[in-house]
């Protein structure tokens, strides 16, 4: 089920269209890169309670593969957060303390709770489905920043293919760690959080 990685024509193109207004609306592309370092942030302290979890079961080719998720996610946010600098000479600021699409998601309770309540294969899926989400994104900046003509920056272009690539590798992962079963199970509670991010096309 893997071939299926970037087949939503809808989202391909709200993606794109989204990536096309840009550079009309410089303010709305800084916004999204600070909340994509914060994200990248998050998704560390969170993969690596995931990565615990596959421990402490045992399991320690999964947790060795999280583990490198992990490594990859502190990376992003240090990449992040260096454009972030380079672009808009400043640091980025941490607006909000909640996640709007694991709070969504999650619902009533916090995360290390959702992470004893769901099976492992259900928490691969909802890591998946977390991961695949942003690829559309990423996609369409790498797309349009591919001849470096809509934005004027090189190291946009250079700074998310190196994300990409590495999402791409984290979506095999989490695909590898969950069947297609528990990837549909777990859409409804993804489709609740990418509804919050405005990532439905």
């Amino acid at each position: 089920h893997l071939m299926n990685i970037l087949s939503n024509q809808a989202m391909k193109n709200e993606s794109f269209e989204w990536a096309a207004q840009v550079p009309e609306a410089p303010e709305k592309f800084r916004d999204w890169l600070g909340h994509q370092v914060f994200a990248e942030q998050d998704a560390v302290s969170r993969i690596a309670m995931l990565k615990a979890e596959y421990q402490a079961f045992g399991l320690f080719t999964e947790a060795h593969l999280l583990g490198s998720v992990v490594t990859d996610e502190s990376n992003h946010y240090n990449w992040l957060k260096g454009l972030y600098r380079q672009l808009y000479k400043v640091e980025p600021v941490k607006h909000e303390t909640k996640s709007r699409y694991w709070d969504e998601v999650v619902k009533n309770s916090d995360f290390s709770q959702f992470i004893e309540d769901n099976s492992l294969g259900d928490l691969a899926a909802y890591g998946f489905h977390a991961e695949e989400m942003r690829l559309y994104r990423l996609w369409a900046i790498c797309e349009l920043t591919k001849n470096k003509g809509l934005y004027e920056h090189a190291t946009i272009n250079d700074t998310f293919t190196k994300v990409y690539c590495d999402e791409l590798h984290h979506v095999a992962i989490f695909a590898s760690m969950t069947t297609p079963y528990a990837i549909e199970k777990t859409r409804k509670d993804h489709a609740r959080g990418a509804d919050a991010l405005g990532l439905t096309p």
